[in-house]
């Protein structure tokens, strides 16, 4: 990471909003890749660039739910249904996903994908799906991607041992910083970085004032060592409360260099 920032200093800290409006809603990117969001991928792309955004991340394998399914194989297996022999790739789908990832190759973009849902449980700790799956997914991915996250809300399904391991064999098929999404610092040591969920529901962001997110923000850096993205923080994002968290978020990131991620838009 250190050396990232070094070669291209002006492209931190990152700029993200893992939040954007389809309509009246209030979505996120980690649905950017979800079987029936190919028709909303446009305008994630348009609100990111509105929003000045040059980073985003997304899930790759999300069995949660069936309208936010993230799923590169034939008849979408879960990851048991995988391991016991459904394992033929859908090209078509990893086709879409090609044209989508296409914006990764600019070296001014950065697009960090999530490998799991720290809600499934099922498969974040399937530990022979994650060597089986990512021994070919990583190298498939390398080409668009600048960084890796294990999982959303990594401690919520993981024990710190399965996260070390996951990041350990992960570093095996990448070079890329690998880090992790989520709400605490506590997170092994061969995390390049921490992607942080603040201690609130992002809904209720709007109750939170902007030396609230400071002080919080402060905590972090004074419990974790390497770099944090500030990444999920308040779903209206484009609401005047958030936009004030974020400018003070990116103020503060001015004297604090471990900070490499602010929300948007400002």
């Amino acid at each position: 990471m250190q050396k990232l920032i070094a070669s291209n200093p002006n492209t931190f800290p990152l700029r993200a909003s893992l939040f954007y409006k389809y309509g009246t809603e209030q979505r996120t990117t980690w649905d950017y890749l979800a079987r029936d969001g190919k028709q909303r991928a446009g305008e994630i792309v348009a609100d990111m660039q509105s929003y000045g955004c040059n980073a985003m991340t997304f899930l790759i394998y999300n069995m949660v739910a069936k309208e936010n399914m993230v799923n590169p194989f034939l008849g979408c297996p879960t990851a048991s249904q995988v391991m016991a022999g459904q394992q033929g790739a859908d090209i078509a789908e990893l086709a879409k996903w090609e044209q989508m990832l296409q914006p990764g190759k600019d070296p001014n973009v950065w697009l960090i994908p999530c490998l799991f849902c720290g809600d499934d449980r099922a498969t974040t700790n399937n530990t022979q799906f994650h060597e089986f799956f990512l021994r070919y997914a990583i190298p498939w991915l390398n080409p668009y991607s600048k960084a890796y996250l294990i999982s959303t809300e990594a401690s919520k399904s993981m024990s710190f041992l399965q996260m070390s391991n996951l990041i350990a064999f992960i570093k095996r098929f990448t070079d890329k910083p690998v880090g992790v999404h989520n709400q605490g610092t506590n997170i092994p040591v061969n995390a390049d970085f921490l992607a942080y969920e603040f201690s609130f529901c992002p809904w209720e962001g709007n109750n939170y004032s902007v030396s609230d997110v400071i002080n919080e923000a402060a905590n972090v850096l004074r419990s974790y060592p390497k770099y944090v993205w500030f990444e999920e923080m308040n779903m209206d994002n484009e609401g005047q409360r958030a936009k004030e968290q974020s400018r003070a978020l990116r103020d503060f990131a001015r004297s604090e260099p471990r900070i490499i991620g602010i929300p948007m838009p400002l």
